[in-house]
């Protein structure tokens, strides 16, 4: 049967079985879904101290209790994103000429109309995704995520710490003594260094996600391209022919991580175009540590009554002085990281 473009029903089913195409850098990062029943949402931020269990007496009545250094117990409302598409009444003739395709059978018919549906849902859907990659990006660069548009304004925090490798912090810059855009920076030396600063942690730098000018100094690096010449020292391998997901560019492994270039880009709340992933910045990430994509119900007013959708995108269908026909598409997502520990953002080539 085909999709009715009139019916909220049929819209919301299609859109939430659409897998989207472009979810390569949440895919990477580890993100699972969590759905809520509110939009204000509580979630720890852990940082344990020594990790290790401790010792009692053999007269011991009370178990220790797990001493946690969390800085706080963070409060957020999950953001929203309601946008609306408006097909005029020539649009929905369009539509409808769709299905009277010559010699056609009525399963034919449905499926071109079907195709053309999904089409424009997509692009609604592909704008809400890109939405969530650009405040899961704005983690990674700043530890922050921050709205700033005319009619909402919200900052929230993640936790992460600005300071140095040693300090144990999470947002950092070595860009003044190891500047990548330098061909003899001592490139190796310093990704040794962040997977000992991490395994401090107890964490593992699984993956690197560099932006455009960090990456072109990291391949361009002689002191890189000799470890990977020496064949007596199995340090990795740069596959520049891997197949490539949208922007998210696979350039291969070193020292044991996996590297990537993330070359997107978006027009930030002023209008002004900035990439994803600070172009000057490598970021590692342990992406087996908790990653949240936090989920809030959608409410609607339906007749007399208040209605919560457990749906990830909603979409509401109307009509309008019987020549328009407007959909709604509504999303509340946070993506977040459980532990902080688990990111160390660089600024490795200077501002």
């Amino acid at each position: 049967m085909p999709i009715s473009i009139f019916e909220s029903r049929d819209l919301t089913t299609a859109v939430n079985k659409i897998i989207p195409i472009n979810t390569g850098i949440l895919d990477l990062l580890g993100f699972k879904n969590e759905q809520h029943s509110a939009d204000v949402i509580d979630w720890e931020i852990i940082s344990e101290d020594t990790r290790l269990a401790q010792f009692v007496s053999r007269e011991a009545t009370e178990a220790k209790v797990v001493k946690k250094t969390s800085r706080e117990v963070a409060t957020a409302r999950i953001p929203r994103t309601w946008e609306k598409k408006v097909f005029t009444a020539q649009q929905l003739k369009d539509f409808n000429e769709i299905g009277k395709i010559y010699n056609a059978t009525a399963a034919e018919k449905d499926d071109a109309i079907n195709r053309k549906i999904l089409e424009e849902i997509d692009v609604l859907q592909n704008r809400a995704v890109r939405r969530r990659i650009q405040m899961a990006c704005s983690i990674l660069n700043t530890g922050t995520i921050i709205i700033n548009q005319d009619d909402y304004q919200a900052t929230i925090d993640s936790g992460m710490t600005t300071g140095t490798l040693a300090g144990g912090d999470h947002l950092i810059d070595v860009s003044g003594s190891i500047n990548w855009s330098s061909t003899t920076a001592n490139v190796p030396t310093f990704i040794h260094q962040v997977r000992q600063a991490m395994s401090k942690r107890g964490k593992k730098p699984k993956i690197c996600i560099m932006g455009t000018e960090a990456s072109i100094g990291f391949m361009s690096n002689e002191k890189v391209q000799k470890v990977l010449d020496n064949n007596n020292l199995q340090a990795g391998r740069l596959s520049l022919n891997s197949l490539q997901d949208s922007s998210l560019i696979p350039i291969g492994y070193f020292y044991g991580i996996e590297f990537y270039e993330l070359s997107e880009e978006y027009k930030n709340d002023s209008g002004v175009i900035v990439p994803m992933i600070n172009s000057k910045k490598a970021i590692f990430v342990d992406n087996t540590s908790d990653a949240k994509m936090h989920l809030a119900p959608i409410h609607r007013l339906e007749g007399q009554n208040f209605v919560s959708h457990q749906a990830e995108y909603f979409i509401d269908s109307y009509t309008e002085k019987k020549q328009t026909l407007t959909w709604e598409i509504e999303q509340k997502a946070l993506p977040q990281f459980k532990d902080p520990d688990a990111i160390l953002s660089v600024q490795v080539i200077p501002a």
